[in-house]
């Protein structure tokens, strides 16, 4: 019985630190500048957190904005791509603001990496095309848009 105890007292601080390691900012946001993310509860208790140009959580649930694609923020393939991305991100927690007036028109299927597909309107205007209009995305055309471009 002495055993028992032995083991469940460690296994539930292994339980702990793992619970305290993978719920830490870090570890799931990589290590980019935390000042271009927004992560605060509006007036309705609803919290809105950016995660890249195209991705954010919204009440705990992970929503893709399906009529674009914005440059990769974790895995870029150039320097300007991380930079267009890093602007992508903040103006997308610009416009998603506080979390308020925020509708989202889900599609039937999530992506394949299970997050809500969704067109995403902000007081009725849909924010991919502004991100599109902006340069800071383009539309989905089915895969990845390419941001390296090599100058004549």
């Amino acid at each position: 019985m002495k055993n028992f105890f032995k083991e469940l007292f460690w296994f539930i601080v292994a339980i702990i630190l793992l619970s305290i390691i993978f719920s830490s900012p870090r570890f799931a946001e990589g290590s980019e500048d935390p000042s271009a993310k927004i992560s605060t509860p509006s007036e309705t208790g609803i919290w809105v957190r950016v995660v890249d140009g195209d991705t954010f959580t919204l009440a705990g649930e992970s929503i893709r904005i399906a009529d674009i694609d914005a440059p990769e923020l974790f895995s870029p393939k150039c320097d300007a791509e991380k930079r267009l991305a890093k602007l992508a991100k903040a103006r997308l927690a610009q416009l998603l603001g506080n979390g308020t007036g925020i509708a989202l028109e889900r599609q039937a299927k999530p992506d394949r990496y299970g997050r809500t597909l969704a067109t995403v309107l902000v007081n009725g205007a849909p924010i991919g095309a502004t991100l599109v209009g902006e340069g800071l995305a383009a539309p989905w055309g089915g895969k990845r848009h390419g941001w390296c471009y090599s100058c004549p």
